[in-house]
């Protein structure tokens, strides 16, 4: 009670309760109760169940499967990134081929050409708050044959490629979390909880947490799906986070974006062009959000594939030059002979014609 006069009534149930029943109020782990401040914000909370309060608690990027600049269904690939965007997929045994497909939300690999097991690795862009923290996997997964995997590293490298690397271990524990065979803790779902090594156990400067999700078994019917991927600080495997798709597609922007891509007989511009002499012309793509590092310029070249107008004509090219980049555009160069000076707008001139920007881990 307020030394004012007024004070919190607890009042007893109408009915007798089968039961006593226990008020638990809130508090910290030194027992600070749940309060609110002069500004009347709640105080004294850090984290719920162990995790972060606000912002984006999900480390992983599009760990719902909804974006897919480079296809929703990709045929007789190899190892790199398909489909959904930020997953880099594998194949382990050399020379064979898959499917990827994204649907609802989930990621599969499948009808390998061979025998092969399958492996889904996800970057997540080195910080060094990481260095020491327990931090909890979580995920949907599935395998035709055999058991599931588990890897998650601290990485000088790429994901693709590694220059030297340091394990996490399973929380409290020394067991390295390599190729760990994981159990479904209910139906198709995984959680495990990992401590991330410390400065002084890491002796590189580290480019990224790498996590790796595949099967055992390599078999010529195997299949993989993935969903839900979440990796979130602290203990407890909360609830997925779902964010809304523009959110998660600005996210990506950051390491891939496909600046155009035809996909039937409809021609798409590409952009506006300047003649710089009467050979070449050159054209900026600016991108939507600044990339991770200076991009390379991933296209489809082909004959005609390209198609520049200007000074009343028309002139066919099969293919693009990045002349200049950084994290916000790129300045590309193309055959032309309009006449320098002249202006030019480009269109794409070949169903599969695309042009985009890579700056992946």
């Amino acid at each position: 009670k307020h030394s004012g006069g007024n004070g919190v009534i607890i009042a007893a149930p109408s009915s007798n309760p089968a039961s006593d029943r226990t008020l638990t109020l809130p508090s910290d782990a030194d027992g600070t109760v749940v309060s609110k401040d002069s500004s009347n914000n709640v105080a004294n909370i850090v984290s719920i169940n162990g995790t972060q309060l606000g912002g984006s608690k999900n480390l992983v990027i599009n760990g719902n499967m909804k974006v897919a600049q480079r296809g929703a269904t990709v045929t007789s690939v190899t190892t790199g990134y398909q489909s959904a965007d930020r997953f880099y997929l594998r194949r382990i045994a050399s020379g064979t081929t898959f499917n990827s497909s994204v649907a609802n939300g989930v990621l599969t690999m499948n009808n390998p050409s061979g025998s092969t097991a399958f492996e889904i690795r996800h970057g997540i862009e080195w910080d060094n708050v990481f260095y020491g923290k327990t931090m909890t996997l979580s995920f949907n997964a599935t395998a035709a044959v055999g058991n599931i995997e588990v890897t998650i590293q601290v990485v000088d490298g790429s994901v693709g490629s590694t220059t030297a690397n340091e394990p996490a271990h399973l929380t409290g524990t020394t067991t390295d979390v390599m190729d760990l065979v994981v159990t479904p803790v209910s139906g198709t779902k995984y959680e495990v909880t990992v401590d991330i090594p410390t400065d002084a156990n890491v002796s590189f400067t580290p480019d990224m947490l790498r996590i790796g999700l595949g099967t055992v078994s390599a078999n010529a019917s195997q299949s993989f799906t993935l969903s839900n991927l979440q990796f979130e600080f602290g203990s407890v495997a909360t609830e997925f986070e779902f964010e809304p798709y523009e959110t998660t597609l600005r996210r990506c922007l950051r390491y891939y974006y496909k600046h155009v891509h035809q996909t039937d007989s409809n021609t798409l511009a590409v952009f506006n062009a300047a003649n710089y002499n009467n050979t070449n012309a050159y054209a900026v793509a600016i991108f939507p959000v600044p990339m991770r590092v200076a991009p390379s310029l991933e296209q489809v070249t082909g004959t005609s594939y390209y198609r520049g107008y200007g000074n009343g004509g028309n002139d066919n090219f099969d293919s693009f030059s990045l002349a200049k980049q950084h994290t916000n555009a790129g300045e590309l160069i193309f055959a032309n002979d309009k006449g320098q000076g002249n202006a030019l707008f480009v269109r794409t001139n070949a169903n599969g014609a695309y042009v985009a920007f890579d700056a992946e881990l």
